[in-house]
């Protein structure tokens, strides 16, 4: 995402983007984001420097080989400057799903 951005808007995302956290999305998983679609590499972690406003988040997860997927999952959400938003990724659902407060440690 931050490779088709210019120096300044880059720099200010990096000052006022949010940040989407994604913990434990397993390898091969489609994640996008508005119009953009990633394939989750083995280290992913979420998406940063994200511009304040709304956002269509969606995903399907496949199998090991990364060859068959499931039905695509989506949702929106707002996202406001400095904002940090978590979600963990449930095994048995198949599915991102709210982190409690608790459970976020900042």
């Amino acid at each position: 995402m931050a490779s088709s951005l210019d120096r300044e808007t880059a720099l200010e995302l990096v000052k006022k983007g949010g940040t989407l956290l994604l913990l434990d999305v397993p390898q091969f998983t489609l994640l996008g984001i508005d119009t953009q679609v990633y394939s989750v590499g083995p280290n992913f972690k979420g998406i940063k420097m994200l511009p304040p406003g709304p956002h269509f988040i969606y995903y399907c997860s496949s199998s090991k080989e990364g060859h068959e997927f499931s039905p695509t999952i989506g949702f929106f959400l707002t996202i406001h400057s400095f904002e940090i938003i978590v979600r963990k990724w449930c095994q048995r659902e198949e599915q991102l799903i709210k982190v409690s407060e608790e459970e976020v440690i900042i």
